[in-house]
């Protein structure tokens, strides 16, 4: 693994028309490509304006990276390298509640991306409704970030104050019972980590 992550970059702000043979076809001048991933939402297709690209040779990250501008289907992206697997201990990944149901993940992220770079937002869905539960699990490349915004405790989101805490590790969610979540209006109970 310590290999892929010295090779592998992570892209931020790509067009919503952007697909993985443009991201291709534009950073081949660094170096061979091995594999573009873009994150796309799971219940809308949509992609969620980032991914990772994997280079054949670690050189081609370092060429990559001193580049001062890149720009995809007309427009500016981010291209930085990807953070390694986190260690045990480091929090990236925030819980935020009381979300008004008709904000969309789009909007979680762009409030959270005033603060920094968001590398993933998930709202669980209510199977019956078909609407997310209000609340949304948001990770971040950075786990200072992560930490400060969970002491300021809120954030505003479409104009509603929302509350943020530390989402649970996997260790820490371990022996919690039934703990997760449950339907009902602000059906959150600590304990179990969605990934």
């Amino acid at each position: 693994m310590g290999d892929e992550d010295a090779r592998k970059l992570f892209l931020g702000g790509l067009p919503p028309a952007a697909q993985k043979e443009d991201v291709e076809n534009y950073f081949k001048q660094f170096g061979e490509v091995e594999m573009v991933t873009i994150k796309t939402d799971v219940y809308t297709g949509r992609s969620r304006g980032f991914g990772f690209l994997i280079f054949k040779d670690k050189s081609s990250v370092a060429a990559a990276v001193e580049s001062s501008r890149h720009t995809i289907c007309d427009k500016d992206i981010e291209a930085k390298l990807a953070t390694p697997q986190v260690k045990d201990g480091e929090m990236t990944k925030v819980f935020v509640g009381g979300i008004e149901k008709s904000t969309t993940s789009d909007q979680v992220k762009a409030a959270f991306s005033t603060r920094g770079t968001v590398t993933d937002v998930f709202m669980p869905v209510d199977n019956t409704t078909d609407q997310h539960k209000g609340f949304a699990f948001v990770t971040f490349d950075d786990s200072s970030l992560a930490s400060t915004l969970c002491s300021e405790g809120k954030i505003i989101i479409e104009g509603k104050e929302c509350d943020i805490k530390k989402a649970k590790s996997k260790n820490e969610s371990r022996g919690g019972g039934r703990g997760g979540f449950r339907g009902g209006r602000g059906g959150f109970f600590p304990g179990k980590k969605v990934d």
